[in-house]
């Protein structure tokens, strides 16, 4: 496009075996965003041997089926929310890494997202990936319009409530607020009035940040991502949308987190609630919830399938959250709905070298910032609240 970023030619080299999806010519999908065009091309190498299937389809179904167990369709509606919080009754860090209830699902969970890897690696994989790039590349144009469409009606929904800064329970007395979310809503009808909502974003987490302190903003991370991405267009559309990711997924794990060091909070919920458990008992549920989002959450950190997957699981439970929960679950989870639909539109192939590891590598990463978030939480929440 004129004026904007040059072109980045992405190939992907897949294995596909002689079927419906493959052939032999050269396929290109010229990807169109809002600043830049990339243009994806596969070159499908010599099919395998007749008879070699280095991925069974059955072995497919198998962690589709796998996963469907692991991901309850449970309502994942934020805790602090519609429950009350005390950040002085946590449950102590040896009793966490001593949970064994947890860590056995956690490792099925490692091992569930080890068998996803291990999937995109296969011929199928590599087609279905083609044809998640194919409907990607239709639908690309919509990524900046429906971020700005959920940031409107969220603006627009907190400045008419009046005494919310950025989530139901972060309440202000203060009437400027109200002035700079409608202003926001106002300015995002306009290409020239985006920087204007990113910072009134930023505005609005730092007044959280003075009255409710740093512990309780990192719940919130995500908000910095439709920030900057607004703040800064001049930045490539690769980078803004790299950021939405980080930031939307340190938030859900931060967030998924919680349910393991303050389950007291979740056990509120679910007494008030217990249609959500769908039969499952109550402290089991507890923490198969915490483990389900911080998969997806981490999920997002990634590119390609996995990343599609967790986007749209998270979006389904987000959705059914505001089914049971109403118009304020609303609120709060719109801006987090809108991101989700961009990364779930966001091109599949990535020149991060994370993507270019083996799928044990994957299972033992996340094994290893799930150790490394639960230890940050304690150790900030011990320092400050202690």
């Amino acid at each position: 496009m004129p004026g904007g970023a040059p072109a980045t030619e992405v190939t992907i080299n897949a294995h596909i075996a002689p079927t419906k999806y493959s052939n032999h010519s050269k396929r290109t999908l010229r990807l169109n965003s809002d600043q830049d065009q990339d243009v994806v091309q596969t070159q499908p190498s010599a099919p395998p041997a007749p008879g070699a299937c280095p991925f069974p389809r059955v072995w497919l179904a198998a962690i589709i089926a796998a996963l469907a167990v692991l991901l309850p369709f449970v309502a994942d509606a934020h805790v602090k929310w519609f429950s009350e919080y005390d950040y002085s009754r946590h449950v102590p860090i040896g009793q966490v890494f001593h949970n064994m209830a947890l860590w056995s699902v956690l490792t099925m969970a490692a091992i569930a997202v080890w068998l996803f890897r291990a999937a995109e690696t296969t011929a199928l994989g590599s087609a279905l990936t083609f044809r998640v790039a194919l409907v990607q590349q239709r639908l690309v144009r919509l990524r900046r319009r429906v971020l700005i469409c959920a940031c409107i009606f969220y603006f627009t929904a907190i400045a008419t409530v009046g005494n919310v800064i950025l989530t139901p329970e972060l309440i202000t007395t203060s009437g400027v607020v109200r002035w700079l979310q409608a202003a926001a809503a106002i300015a995002l009808f306009f290409r020239c009035g985006e920087r204007l909502a990113g910072v009134v974003f930023l505005i609005l987490f730092g007044v959280g940040l003075r009255e409710y302190g740093a512990v309780h903003m990192l719940d919130y991370l995500l908000f910095l991502g439709p920030a900057v991405y607004f703040v800064l267009p001049r930045w490539r559309t690769k980078e803004r949308l790299w950021v939405l990711r980080v930031s939307t997924a340190l938030s859900l794990m931060w967030v998924s987190v919680e349910k393991w060091i303050y389950p007291e909070w979740v056990m509120q919920i679910v007494h008030d609630h217990p249609v959500i458990t769908f039969g499952f008992p109550q402290q089991q549920f507890v923490v198969l919830a915490g483990v389900v989002e911080f998969a997806l959450a981490f999920g997002l950190l990634w590119r390609g399938l996995y990343s599609v997957f967790s986007a749209l699981a998270l979006m389904v439970l987000l959705s059914a959250a505001i089914l049971e929960f109403g118009f304020v679950d609303l609120i709060g989870h719109i801006v987090v709905l809108g991101v989700l639909a961009v990364l779930a539109l966001d091109r599949v192939g990535s020149p991060w070298r994370l993507e270019r590891s083996p799928p044990w590598a994957t299972a033992a990463l996340f094994l290893g910032c799930c150790i490394a978030v639960i230890a940050s939480y304690q150790a900030l929440v011990w320092t400050v609240r202690a």
